[in-house]
Parts: C-alpha cells; structure tokens; sequence
C-alpha cells in the first residue's frame, strides 16, 4: 500500500489499518488519530509531525521510524517496538511507555512531561534536553544515557539506574532518586535543590558537592570520608601482611643458635675413645 491508496482509503472512512503493512511508507503530517493501528508494520516509515495523540498502538512496529516532531501525547506502546525509532522534538506527554526497549532510539528534545517509562531500557539514549519533569522511571535502565541539560523536576526515579549517565546541567529539582545507581555519573552544574537521595549508590559521582542540599551534603562527605579510611586502613594492612614474612623469618633465624665454622677443643672419634681406654 502506498500514500496515495491510503489516503483514499482514509477519505472514503476506511481507518482500519490494524496489521497492515505500512513499513517505509512517507506519513509526514497525517492526522492518524482515528485509525487502528494496532498491530502494524510501520518499520522505517515516516511519521514526522504526523498526529498519533492518544491512539492505542499496541504490538505496533515502529522501529526506524521518522517520528521526528509527531504528536504522542497520551498514546499506549504496549509490546510496541521503538528501538532506533527517532523521537527528536515529539511530543510524548502522559505516553504509556512502561517495559519499552528503546535501543538506539532519539529522544533529544522530546517533550516526556507525566510520561511512563518504568522497567524500560534506555541505556545509551540521547535524552538531551528532553522536557521529563513528573515523569515516572521507577527501575528504569538509563546507564550511559546522555541528559545533558534535561528537566527531571519532580520525577520519579526510585530504583532506577543511571551508571555512567550524563546530567551536566540537567535540572533535577525535587527529584526522587531513593535506591538509584549514580555510580560514575556526571552532574556537573545540575539543579539538585529538594533532591531525594536515600540509598543512593554514589561511588565515582562527578559533582561539586557544594551543588548538593547541605543535608545531603554533610552525608556525601562523611560517606566519602569514611570510604578514603577504609581504602587506607586496607593499604595498611596489606602493607602488614606483606611484611608479616620478611618479619617471622628474621626472628626464627635470631631465635637458632649460632653455630660457629671451626671447634678447636673437638678431637676425633679414634682420639677420644683410646684416652677413654687409658683412663
């Protein structure tokens, strides 16, 4: 099917596209929002500004798809595949997007406000600038996903992990990140103010810890403090174990008794036995 027979069929009020074969087809700018799309091929199409608000797209393949700019807002991806999707600029409002698998997708500048992201798999997205604020990511995979500057006020990120993640300046005001892994992630010059941080795992975290809530702050410290104690108290005693050897060698060989080359007053065997008979 192509754009032409689709259009015609959408005109004489035939919207029922549900596992058609729609892959690489050009959709710019259609308003798709009363079609059945679920179940559909729209791998390598192109959706861009094209308007899905609300639509079920439930088993939909979206995969490769142009949806550059394309209205989402509130649309359900349930067994949806988005992976290398590009989403730049989309709106994805209040989207249901739990337990998606979003390799190699582009989020940058997506509008994710109030969006559902729990369980899914974003490791190494390009979420720069993208607008999450009161998002929900509880358990969501963000390792290595790239934030730069994008707004997670008053989102939801308990459990979620974002080793190696990149937030310089991303505003994460009011944030909640209780149990979350921020091992080695990069916040320079973020927006913490409010931010929720019980349980956190912070080992590596590049920040200036004069950004953080001195509440936080004071934790962060004596925590980093206590780490530094540990690794020396651990270098010392390897350093004593190492030299635990060297020592017990040194005092056994004191503790033998010298045992000189020569003994002038011994005389030989056959000597001392006929002196014996003599006497």
């Amino acid at each position: 099917m192509n754009r032409f027979m689709l259009r015609i069929r959408m005109g004489l009020g035939l919207r029922n596209f549900k596992g058609a074969d729609l892959s690489g087809l050009d959709l710019t700018g259609l308003d798709l929002r009363h079609c059945n799309l679920r179940g559909a091929n729209l791998r390598g199409a192109v959706l861009s500004q094209a308007n899905l608000e609300g639509m079920d797209l439930t088993g939909t393949n979206l995969s490769g798809a142009d949806l550059r700019s394309a209205n989402l807002a509130e649309a359900a991806f349930e067994r949806a595949n988005l992976q290398e999707a590009n989403l730049a600029g989309a709106v994805l409002r209040r989207a249901d997007l739990r337990r998606q698998n979003l390799r190699g997708a582009n989020l940058f500048g997506a509008n994710l406000t109030g969006a559902n992201l729990s369980d899914s798999r974003l490791i190494g997205v390009d979420l720069r600038r993208a607008q999450l604020p009161e998002a929900t990511l509880w358990g969501t995979n963000l390792d290595r996903a790239n934030l730069l500057q994008a707004d997670l006020s008053q989102a939801s990120l308990d459990g979620a992990s974002l080793h190696g993640a990149n937030l310089n300046r991303a505003q994460l005001t009011g944030a909640a990140l209780c149990e979350a892994n921020l091992k080695e992630a990069k916040l320079w010059d973020a927006e913490l103010s409010d931010i929720k941080l019980g349980g956190a795992k912070l080992d590596g975290i590049r920040l200036d810890v004069t950004q953080l809530p001195s509440r936080i702050a004071a934790k962060f410290k004596v925590a980093k403090k206590a780490r530094a104690r540990s690794q020396s108290n651990n270098q010392q005693s390897h350093s004593q174990e190492a030299s635990q050897p060297n020592q017990q060698h040194s005092e056994r060989d004191q503790a033998l008794p010298s045992q000189p080359n020569a003994q002038p007053n011994q005389q030989p065997n056959g000597q001392a036995q006929a002196q014996e008979q003599s006497r």
